[in-house]
């Protein structure tokens, strides 16, 4: 289907308006130094990957249409990411936003994937939190490592490790989540397994938990693309694990012109401009899934169908007849 609006709009400094909309954004909040989450002051961080989190879907027993919840007690899961822009700095964001209790991390790594669930060995580094190696995430918050030094080429896979040390299923706190990643995500038997080149795998999963977003320290001139959207741009449809969403064929393009800028796709399937059901609203999240990104500079919102065609069932709409068809 095609959606009812596409704009881009450079938010650098001012205002650009197409499709007969104007956003008047400043970034001066976005782009303020971090030096207390382990940057310099004078660090330009840049997002190389973003996800739209959103609360785990409440299990319906016995509704087919919502498969078993997955809960970690005393797991590690390996998440891979396919990042925009390359960096020899890192840090990685880590989401509890819809917890409404504090989520204990244990241990935390990355590294360049190799294949499958393995990583290569070389490139794992330690992510630590103020200087500590395990972090307490505040309901309804996020945290950022401190930065480590990797070699990370443009448009490369990245393995995140977390050890979970608690047990998700014994706590009422919603998981903080992006479910369609179509991308498959490893959970380890019990234990701590972070940095380990192969994972002891005991399910996979097809969203992301807990992962916020990825940054490289960048040069002042590199910005980012924001892309605001519902399941056009999460990437519905796209084969699992081919990093063949529409904002991944935009970063080989950019990356192919040789054009420094990362892409962070905030898409979320079934999501809508005004109305919230699959993930808050397009409005409301606006200043958590796009001001907030480090280094962005342009957005594209590619949304609006959900509200179209969702408003048919609200609205008691008739539903449009069916013209005949001859044999």
């Amino acid at each position: 289907m095609n959606p009812t609006s596409w704009y881009s709009v450079s938010i650098r400094r001012g205002v650009r308006t197409a499709a007969g909309v104007a956003l008047a954004l400043s970034l001066f909040t976005i782009n303020a130094p971090v030096a207390a989450q382990g940057g310099t002051s004078d660090e330009h961080w840049v997002g190389t990957w973003a996800t739209a989190v959103v609360a785990r879907p409440q299990e319906r027993p016995g509704s087919p249409q919502t498969p078993p919840q997955l809960d970690f007690s005393n797991q590690t899961l390996r998440q891979i990411v396919h990042v925009s822009l390359g960096g020899e700095r890192i840090r990685v964001v880590l989401s509890n936003a819809f917890g409404t209790a504090p989520l204990k991390v244990g241990a935390a790594q990355i590294a360049l994937r190799a294949d499958g669930e393995a990583i290569v060995p070389a490139s794992s580094r330690v992510l630590t939190f103020g200087g500590h190696q395990t972090t307490s995430i505040a309901a309804g918050s996020v945290v950022f490592s401190d930065p480590v030094s990797l070699a990370l080429p443009a448009l490369a896979e990245l393995a995140i490790d977390l050890f979970l040390p608690g047990d998700t299923a014994a706590s009422t706190s919603p998981l903080t989540t992006h479910t369609a990643a179509h991308q498959t995500n490893y959970v380890s038997t019990t234990g701590n397994y972070v940095g380990q080149s192969e994972l002891p795998i005991e399910t996979t999963a097809l969203s992301w938990f807990f992962l916020s977003r990825v940054e490289v320290a960048a040069p002042e001139h590199v910005g980012a693309i924001v892309l605001l959207g519902d399941s056009i741009t999460d990437g519905s449809g796209t084969t699992d694990d081919t990093n063949n969403r529409w904002p991944d064929h935009l970063a080989r393009r950019l990356n192919e012109e040789n054009i420094e800028m990362g892409v962070l796709n905030l898409g979320i399937g079934g999501n809508r401009l005004l109305t919230d059901g699959m993930g808050t609203s397009a409005l409301a999240r606006f200043d958590q899934d796009v001001l907030i990104q480090s280094g962005a500079t342009h957005l594209v919102v590619m949304e609006g169908i959900n509200d179209i065609g969702m408003a048919q069932n609200e609205f008691g709409l008739p539903r449009p007849k069916r013209a005949p068809t001859s044999a």
